[in-house]
């Protein structure tokens, strides 16, 4: 699954924008601090392990949970994010 992460926000979020998933994060973008998050984050959501497969130095990442398709999991972060 792509996501688009936006670093130092305020706080976490996601939002659903043109079939695009787009993540806030409190973490600033050095030290690895916003992936940290994100995988935290992404975790605590869905219950499920979250890998971080390319763009851990980009806005733009890809990533993958542990036995939960895309679509799945963008139906349980609708859900346990309203």
């Amino acid at each position: 699954m792509i996501i688009r992460v936006v670093p130092s926000a305020r706080k976490f979020g996601i939002a659903f924008r043109d079939g695009k998933v787009v993540v806030r994060v409190r973490g600033a973008a050095r030290e690895n601090a916003a992936n940290i998050e994100l995988l935290a984050e992404l975790r605590k959501l869905t219950g499920k392990k979250v890998h971080l497969l390319r763009g851990s130095r980009a806005r733009e990442k890809e990533i993958a949970f542990e036995n939960l398709g895309d679509e799945d999991a963008v139906k349980l972060l609708e859900k346990s994010f309203d």
